[in-house]
């Protein structure tokens, strides 16, 4: 049987989407690099052409999920019928309701340790503050949000919400989860300089 040739790229494709189905069906730590191969079909030396280890496949697949939570943001960003307000609180509602987000976070609590762990909370910070601090600009220029400090403003509040909501390094057994999402949003106005309810009044906008 003659031997299946693929462009470099879609060969690598093939190997994240494999590994991200093993990840998913198998957990991270069970899943073997053998395991990818045997569900690719591909031999040891053509996985490590693409990738050095198992950890660098699964930082490819987080580099990969923040590249497309960021386009998500910037598609809600330049959305034109919608006000600043609205748009934070989509992307927010997008981000919880995204399963695949939750799957990828599942992971990496297993893969990553802490170092680890919080250097990709600070790409997902890095890289998506640019894009929300336009909606916050949109915001001072609608006059819902009054800060001086757009970019400074949603870092923090990105970071916070990483942190304490997406991380999985902070358990809270019995607290209420969506209590304290609401609580955070009444932060996150006044960190914007908006006024009370300018956010949670609309935390029903993405249901």
């Amino acid at each position: 049987m003659n031997r299946i040739v693929k462009q470099p790229e879609e060969r690598k494709a093939e190997i994240l989407a494999a590994a991200a189905a093993l990840f998913a069906e198998k957990g991270y730590v069970a899943t073997t690099i053998n395991d990818v191969l045997e569900r690719v079909g591909i031999a040891k030396g053509t996985f490590y052409h693409h990738f050095p280890s198992k950890e660098g496949l699964l930082h490819t697949l987080v580099d990969q999920q923040v590249a497309a939570q960021v386009a998500e943001a910037a598609q809600i960003a330049d959305a034109p019928d919608l006000s600043a307000p609205e748009k934070i609180i989509l992307f927010w509602g997008r981000q919880r309701s995204d399963e695949h987000v939750q799957n990828l976070t599942d992971h990496l609590e297993q893969a990553l340790d802490v170092t680890a762990h919080i250097q990709v909370l600070a790409k997902l910070v890095t890289d998506l503050g640019p894009v929300l601090a336009r909606i916050v600009e949109q915001g001072v220029e609608e006059g819902t949000f009054d800060t001086s400090h757009p970019a400074e403003s949603i870092d923090v509040i990105l970071a916070a919400s990483a942190f304490l909501f997406d991380s999985g390094l902070i358990e809270r057994p019995g607290r209420d989860r969506g209590q304290a999402i609401a609580i955070f949003v009444t932060q996150a106005e006044r960190l914007l300089g908006a006024r009370p309810g300018t956010l949670t009044d609309l935390l029903g906008f993405v249901t």
